[in-house]
């Protein structure tokens, strides 16, 4: 459920999209309108830290309220949010101690909580700010693809056995990248339903995300075929003017040995070098897909989840996860 906003927090939201240019090198999951398209009305809110009219540092943060609590966390589709913190000229020593007070300040300015659980981009690497205001931090991975300049030079980074698969997976298997959120989204119910799990992602959502994206020529969605036109995988790629990040993807399980998922990947990275330096995969903790991003000769690379949990609201997601336990069994 959302909260609703309060006149200074709405201010800082106007502040922030005044701040913040629809075009500007700002990270895609920081602008305002994705942050739009992935909360629901009121949920969004942003601290902002401004100097001369520029903005030095921000945090966006999701807020919403269940059973009287108030809940901090990650909208669904957003890899990172966290803090921002503008380039800071000087001495190495001199811009840490600017940062860990920007931070400490914008931490210091969100409302009370019960529950925070947010992704830091893997660009920012100094958590103890949190760390000294009683928050905990577990490292999670990424896998990115730095430089995608040179085609052949992605392709011969990645593992032999994979480049056989889409070898042969491309001489039967075509690649478009006219694909609509319907198609995307049945490849998705295939891959999750051969897991026996519901479609985490909110249909509405991803179609929110689909339209913001095309609206700004932002992304795109890549569909392999097979020669009789049947889906047989599906890929979501967004990207801002630095990364473009494989954000969703399926395939349907009968097509899998035709190495169709590999294909459509590989030609969304193709394609992402027209948009963006550096590939995002965006990571899994989960070991096979951790194992197929890392054969792209991805780069891992870790990135910080942070929490901070009342003991009420311990209890409250301590009791949710059995019921789930118990749910799954039955």
């Amino acid at each position: 459920m959302g909260v609703q906003l309060t006149a200074s927090e709405r201010d800082a939201v106007t502040r922030y999209r005044e701040l913040i240019p629809g075009e500007s090198p700002f990270p895609l999951f920081f602008q305002p309108w994705w942050l739009d398209a992935v909360c629901d009305l009121g949920q969004w809110r942003v601290v902002v830290r401004e100097n001369g009219g520029k903005l030095t540092a921000a945090m966006p943060y999701r807020l919403t309220r269940r059973l009287g609590m108030n809940f901090i966390t990650m909208p669904p589709l957003t890899q990172f949010l966290g803090p921002w913190v503008a380039p800071l000229p000087g001495k190495y020593a001199t811009r840490l101690g600017r940062e860990k007070g920007l931070i400490g300040e914008l931490i210091e300015s969100i409302p009370e909580f019960d529950y925070f659980n947010v992704n830091l981009s893997s660009e920012v690497s100094n958590w103890l700010p949190f760390y000294w205001r009683g928050f905990t931090q577990t490292t999670y991975y990424s896998y990115v693809l730095d430089d995608l300049v040179g085609e052949q030079r992605v392709w011969s980074g990645m593992e032999d056995k994979l480049r056989s698969e889409i070898r042969k997976g491309q001489k039967s298997i075509t690649v478009r990248d006219d694909g609509v959120v319907a198609e995307l989204e049945v490849m998705l119910e295939a891959t999750y339903s051969r897991q026996g799990l519901p479609l985490p992602i909110p249909r509405e959502v991803l179609r929110q995300v689909w339209e913001a994206c095309k609206r700004r020529r932002c992304g795109r969605i890549y569909i392999a075929e097979d020669k009789e036109g049947g889906l047989c995988a599906g890929a979501l790629i967004v990207w801002d003017s630095d990364c473009a990040y494989y954000l969703v993807g399926g395939s349907d399980p009968q097509a899998r040995r035709t190495g169709a998922g590999s294909v459509v990947v590989w030609e969304a990275i193709r394609a992402a070098r027209e948009h963006a330096r550096r590939f995002d995969f965006e990571g899994s903790m989960v070991e096979p897909i951790e194992r197929f991003f890392r054969s792209f000769g991805a780069v891992q690379r870790p990135y910080s989840n942070i929490r901070k949990i009342t003991p009420r609201a311990a209890a409250l997601v301590g009791a949710r996860r059995r019921w789930l336990r118990l749910r799954k069994r039955i």
